[in-house]
């Protein structure tokens, strides 16, 4: 009995055993919400340092293995010159989101560089990221692209130190840049008050910078720009400052401003407007003194002279009474340049004076097109040769002889925007061009 009952027992048990055993899991479901973002395309390639790459870098983003259709975006990180991150975002709206390419410009230095690709969700968290590499060759003869720039913006003024360095200021908020390769590389001069839109940069031989913001004054360095007073004594209210400024070779300052024109004859420490026989409210732009310290200026459109050191001043009637002047400019043997944009009795072009304004000799005629598109402009002198800018080329004319004119084109399109805008040239020959959209090109010869 008691065996019996003891099989009975243990008979129960193992039904109960049995019937409570569960069945094994499968496996486990795959994760959900899984960003990937892949490079497929692009990596591993090699170019010249400043260039973009001829192959676009093209990206594969996934959320859970398939399209992305809620807002997401891909943050591209790259460095520049003094290893400073910068980043472009590629947005994607309402999503939809899987195929993404990026043009990849390479910064000036030579070597391996490298850019990462950052995955952001609809809240801007990173989900994922993939780094591609490159390497930077350096540059040997013609046209290249200058390296470390901020994108998407211009330089609107230079000058030269007598070290060599150069500086520039761009059509932005931003500091200074300055380049001690011949405009290879660039970086921002951070000793400046602060960030501004720069209006213009001149230099002096004795390693004087002036640099002057609209609405804020005129700023002096008497070391290459690395300490600055704001010299501002004399002139009007600082909203009719427009940051206009003119320096001669006899160390006067000219500025046009709401109020009148305004000049100092002590490097802007104080400024004076006691300048009689101009109109205060008409133009007055390129100033240019003379070896016997006579200063000339296109005042409105016309060429007025002072022979007071800039108190006085007089029209010189040398020209047609209806010539209007798009430039003036007087080179080391005081021979004076001017260009006609406008007037009867004088066509277009460039003409010249070797007799202090009394006769005028045509050297250059204009391409024949509208008024506007034959204006010349912005023309100096840089290491025995004679740079313009003839408008409706949209590109930089050389010459060191006034027989032969060379355009200076940089490879680029000129159907969006201008192909040159400003330009230097350095103590080696290399020259340094701004273009409007493109941004800043150096040619090595």
């Amino acid at each position: 009995m008691k065996n019996s009952l003891l099989y009975t027992c243990l008979l129960f048990a193992v039904v109960f055993f049995i019937a409570c055993k569960k069945e094994p899991a499968g496996p486990p479901p795959p994760p959900t919400n899984i960003y990937k973002i892949e490079l497929i395309a692009g990596d591993g390639q090699s170019d010249t340092t400043g260039n973009t790459l001829k192959t676009q870098l093209a990206y594969k983003v996934t959320l859970d293995g398939d399209t992305i259709s809620s807002p997401a975006s891909v943050l591209f990180e790259t460095y520049d010159c003094d290893n400073q991150k910068q980043v472009e975002e590629y947005g994607t709206g309402n999503g939809q989101l899987i195929n993404v390419a990026y043009n990849w410009r390479l910064n000036g230095i030579q070597g391996p560089q490298y850019l990462k690709a950052v995955l952001l969700d609809s809240l801007g968290n990173r989900k994922d990221s993939v780094t591609a590499s490159a390497t930077a060759v350096a540059p040997a003869h013609g046209w290249y692209s200058s390296g470390c720039m901020p994108l998407t913006t211009f330089c609107i003024t230079f000058c030269k130190l007598p070290s060599g360095r150069i500086l520039t200021g761009l059509y932005r908020e931003d500091y200074p840049y300055y380049s001690d390769d011949e405009g290879a590389t660039w970086h921002p001069l951070a000793t400046t008050p602060g960030k501004y839109h720069i209006t213009k940069m001149i230099s002096t031989p004795q390693n004087e910078v002036y640099l002057t913001i609209a609405n804020i004054g005129m700023f002096y360095s008497d070391n290459g720009g690395q300490s600055w007073q704001l010299r501002n004594t004399g002139l009007p209210a600082l909203s009719g400052f427009w940051g206009n400024l003119q320096y001669t070779k006899s160390g006067k300052l000219f500025t046009l401003t709401q109020d009148g024109i305004y000049m100092s004859a002590n490097k802007g420490v104080n400024w004076q407007q006691e300048m009689n026989g101009l109109n205060y409210y008409a133009g007055f732009s390129d100033a240019c003194s003379m070896s016997d310290e006579t200063i000339l200026v296109i005042h409105g459109t016309r060429l007025y002279r002072s022979t007071t050191g800039g108190l006085n001043w007089s029209e010189v009637y040398t020209l047609s009474s209806t010539v209007g002047l798009s430039f003036l400019f007087v080179d080391d043997n005081d021979d004076i340049y001017i260009g006609i944009s406008t007037g009867l009795g004088m066509s277009y072009g460039m003409y010249v004076s070797k007799d202090k304004a009394q006769t005028w000799t045509k050297i250059y005629t204009s391409s024949p097109a509208s008024g506007y598109d034959q204006t010349l402009s912005e023309m100096t002198k840089q290491n025995a040769a004679y740079y313009f800018y003839s408008t409706n080329e949209q590109v930089l004319i050389k010459t060191t002889d006034f027989n032969t004119f060379t355009p200076v084109n940089p490879p680029v399109s000129a159907n969006n925007g201008r192909r040159s805008f400003r330009y230097i040239v350095t103590d080696n020959n290399h020259l340094i061009l701004s273009t409007e959209w493109y941004g800043l090109y150096y040619y090595i010869p």
